[in-house]
């Protein structure tokens, strides 16, 4: 996983637990206060919620690009005398 993909689950992950916590507090008193930051933090979360599927399908398509290049570099080395082939199994 790159760390863009790592920092908007991270991100997520982060507003899905303070807008919990928000709700809580409102409870307790205060209540425009944690209203108004559990919209905030809903906001961040559809936010982040549209970017993820985009930052993963990038990141995978990377780390696919990735993969092919070292693929076609074990295959061309598998023909050598230093036995490539077991570079080949991953």
């Amino acid at each position: 996983m790159d760390n863009n993909s790592y920092n908007i689950i991270m991100a997520l992950a982060s507003n899905l637990e303070a807008r919990e916590a928000y709700k809580k507090y409102a409870k307790d008193g205060n209540s425009q206060l944690w209203q108004q930051l559990s919209q905030q933090a809903e906001q961040a979360i559809q936010l982040l919620q549209q970017q993820l599927p985009q930052v993963i399908q990038g990141s995978q398509g990377q780390s696919q690009s990735q993969g092919q290049g070292y693929a076609s570099q074990s295959s061309y080395g598998s023909g050598t005398s230093m036995g490539g082939g077991s570079n080949t199994q991953r």
